[in-house]
């Protein structure tokens, strides 16, 4: 029995690694595609030149974080830049022009969140919460973080994917008024607290995937006009989910992956979104048929589809067809049984 059990978990651990592996892969091949060029942050904590010169007393016994500089243009994961300090003592740091100044939060700050009250409130661009509080019936720790995290007015990003923020915690966001990007991937939030933030006018990244996200919900962001990626990967969403981005005419990402209700019906909606440089679809139930109705944009756009749906000659004759587009076919990489199906399956 012992080593039935230490196989499993065996299996899950790999299975989890793969899963994590596959997405990163998929991110990477897609950064050029979906950032058309980035260069890399600075590496050091002064940028001669012009900026804007910010001098940060943190605590000096102990570390609030790591600290960047990010491209203002580069939003999600931030695991390929290198951090150019620790929030720790005075830091005195200049922010060129196309960078934001951005903190990845230690246990302090979620153990002592409060500590993030003697910053100036327009000290950072932007932060990184991820606590996971286990326990039952406990409070969301991300969610006590977040109440000190909404003073900091000057904040343009907030990353909580991965964390146990909850849709309450997340109305705390409600004075942050400048925010362009928000990441709640990997939660269990279900988009009510879209509502709140529905008049934010300068949003421009919003990341949902493989979190509770419930469609309707999105009804909220409809008026998000500057909004330009929009990731809501394995989250159950059908077609009528494009109908809540008509007004978002800026998009040039979309991410509808392992949404396996979206079909060749979508095809007529997606068809609207003329500044497109990437789509992903693969894992949806659109067919090279439907795929061939896509009229092609003007730009250079990336498609990702998989090969449970397109053979490498469809894929190949589409990428024809819908030239100037590219088609990346994707491989399913995990087959699971009835039970690891239902410990991966999305969110509900």
């Amino acid at each position: 029995m012992q080593k039935t059990a230490s196989s499993f978990l065996l299996a899950v651990i790999a299975l989890i690694s793969i899963s994590i592996a596959s997405q990163q892969e998929t991110r990477a091949k897609s950064a050029d595609a979906k950032t058309k060029s980035q260069s890399a942050a600075p590496e050091t904590s002064h940028v001669p030149g012009k900026g804007d010169l910010r001098k940060i007393a943190f605590p000096k016994d102990f570390s609030l974080g790591k600290l960047y500089l990010l491209p203002k243009t580069q939003y999600g994961f931030i695991n390929e830049i290198q951090p150019f300090g620790s929030a720790r003592g005075k830091v005195e740091v200049t922010v060129p022009p196309d960078y934001e100044l951005f903190l990845s939060a230690s246990g302090e700050v979620i153990r002592h969140p409060k500590l993030l009250d003697s910053l100036p409130v327009d000290a950072l661009d932007g932060i990184k919460v991820s606590a996971l509080n286990l326990g039952e019936d406990v409070p969301s720790m991300t969610d006590q973080v977040l109440a000190h995290v909404a003073r900091l007015a000057g904040l343009k990003r907030v990353i909580l994917s991965r964390s146990d923020v909850t849709d309450k915690g997340l109305t705390q966001l409600a004075p942050l008024v400048n925010l362009k990007s928000i990441d709640v991937a990997m939660t269990a939030a279900e988009g009510t607290f879209l509502k709140t933030i529905a008049n934010f006018k300068n949003i421009e990244y919003f990341s949902a995937s493989e979190s509770a996200l419930k469609e309707a919900n999105l009804q909220y962001i409809r008026n998000w006009t500057k909004l330009r990626e929009f990731d809501a990967r394995r989250t159950h969403l059908t077609n009528h989910s494009l109908q809540y981005l008509k007004q978002c005419q800026q998009l040039q990402c979309i991410d509808l992956g392992q949404n396996e209700d979206i079909d060749d019906s979508a095809i007529k909606d997606l068809n609207q979104f003329r500044h497109l440089i990437f789509l992903g679809i693969d894992q949806t139930h659109i067919t090279p048929k439907g795929l061939g109705e896509l009229k092609p944009s003007t730009l250079h756009t990336m498609i990702t589809v998989c090969d449970t749906n397109f053979t490498k000659q469809e894929a190949h004759e589409l990428a024809i067809k819908l030239k100037p587009m590219t088609i990346m076919l994707k491989t399913k990489h995990i087959v699971l049984d009835k039970d690891m199906a239902r410990i991966f399956s999305p969110l509900k």
